[in-house]
């Protein structure tokens, strides 16, 4: 039976997936500020102690998939609820950990098994599955939540300024969990079909089969396994493209900013403050994922990446109270560059390989970013240690930039298959788009 509402119901998951990210992944971000916190009062180096929000990163990216798999088969109410108890819970925990193990096991591990099953793929499934015309649009305005993300440092930062880092934590995983479980509970639904829509909002038709001159109906090309995608060589193109651009050009970035910043004695709430515009830009950049819709998914990542570089730049060339001012290009720059990659990467897996596998499939990819996560904040802690400089690893972020946009122009998304709804069984859309 169909289920009437004003508006379609996608934009309902398109608002739940907004505020899901702005949270999850806020709290992952957040590290940033707790990280320097952590470094005043116990002392610890920093490459192990960045090896923290290494190891969340890896254990996220190696969860994903298995997450990705639990989606296919109990779908979002199961797994978003979940996973927000999870990461809420281990966050609230952290406020009691006394020795380095406890920050391993709490915001290493456990919080990164939380964000694995609450995170992006259930967006990334969802999504895709709920539109197909729009898709780039709809992804954008949902990843526009991982820039509100970033207001959560900002928050982070105020609450260690007045109440310390532990109940900062504590305020944190608490307050924000009794925020985001109920929605979790009860907004999600995987496919338009469970209540009797189609996607995009489209009215009912017959099965394409039925229709002059429609494509058949399923086949590997158009509804691929996860088997048959990892054989295709544009896959690892898009998993590499994943790896470098989150992993070694953004983790290493953002796990680093703060600590930056305040070596050259930058005020770290000017800092704060940049991360904030850096978020608020990033709303911006994801809501410009309609440029992929209508320029191509190549063109679009080559824009972010461009951009990117320059922000980056900016960044390198800002450290110190003199130059300064250059942080405020570098923030809303780099957020708009990564706002324009996060739903072209998505819109463009979605494009190659959705179909009832995808699950499976994206969350394979997310193990890119996973593996260049854990090893980028390591990395650049690392190059700190040895050198007491971060330039080194600036020039390692900026030469993966790049190598995203060429892995992006490899897969070619555009010379793909048609688009269809990912996560459907059967039909192909009458109207295939999205590109």
């Amino acid at each position: 039976m169909s289920i009437r509402f004003p508006f379609f119901y996608g934009w309902a998951l398109v608002g739940l997936g907004f505020v899901t990210l702005a949270i999850v992944y806020g709290l992952r971000f957040a590290f940033s500020a707790f990280f320097v916190a952590i470094l005043d009062e116990f002392g610890w180096g920093r490459a192990e102690t960045s090896l923290i929000f290494s190891l969340n990163v890896l254990v996220y990216g190696l969860c994903v998939p298995f997450a990705g798999a639990l989606l296919d088969r109990f779908g979002p109410r199961v797994t978003l609820p979940l996973g927000v108890a999870v990461v809420c819970g281990a966050t609230a925990a952290a406020s009691l950990a006394t020795e380095l193990w406890h920050f391993y096991l709490l915001i290493g591990v456990v919080a990164a098994l939380g964000t694995a099953l609450s995170g992006f793929i259930n967006f990334a499934v969802m999504i895709t599955s709920w539109f197909v015309k729009r898709r780039g649009t709809a992804l954008g305005f949902t990843l526009a939540g991982n820039g509100v993300s970033f207001l959560v440092v900002t928050l982070a930062q105020t609450l260690i300024n007045g109440l310390g880092w532990r109940s900062a934590y504590l305020v944190l995983g608490l307050g924000l969990g009794a925020v985001l479980l109920p929605l979790a509970v009860l907004l999600p639904r995987s496919r338009p079909e469970s209540m009797g829509l189609r996607p995009d909002g489209d009215p009912a038709l017959p099965l394409p089969a039925a229709l002059p001159g429609a494509p058949a109906l399923k086949s590997a090309e158009s509804d691929p396994t996860l088997g048959e995608a990892v054989r295709d060589y544009r896959y690892w193109c898009l998993f590499l493209a994943n790896m470098l651009i989150w992993g070694f050009g953004f983790n290493l970035i953002v796990a680093h900013q703060l600590a930056y910043a305040k070596d050259g004695g930058v005020d770290p709430i000017l800092m704060a403050t940049v991360v904030a515009i850096y978020g608020f830009a990033n709303i911006g950049g994801n809501m410009a994922g309609f440029l992929s819709d209508r320029i191509g998914r190549e063109w679009a990542y080559t824009l972010g990446t461009a951009a990117g570089m320059v922000a980056v730049l900016c960044l390198l060339a800002g450290g110190s109270p003199e130059t300064a001012w250059l942080l405020f290009i570098y923030g809303p720059l780099y957020g708009v560059a990564m706002g324009i990659i996060s739903p072209t990467q998505t819109a463009a897996t979605a494009d190659l390989f959705g179909g009832r596998h995808f699950g499976k499939i994206q969350g394979l990819i997310v193990t890119g970013f996973g593996i260049g996560g854990s090893i980028g904040p390591w990395l650049g802690g690392f190059i700190y240690d040895t050198r007491e400089s971060y330039f080194l690893a600036v020039l390692v972020s900026l030469t993966a930039i790049v190598g995203a946009g060429v892995m992006m122009w490899l897969a070619a998304p555009r010379r793909g298959r048609t688009p269809r709804p990912a996560g459907l069984q059967g039909a192909t859309s009458p109207r295939g788009s999205g590109t």
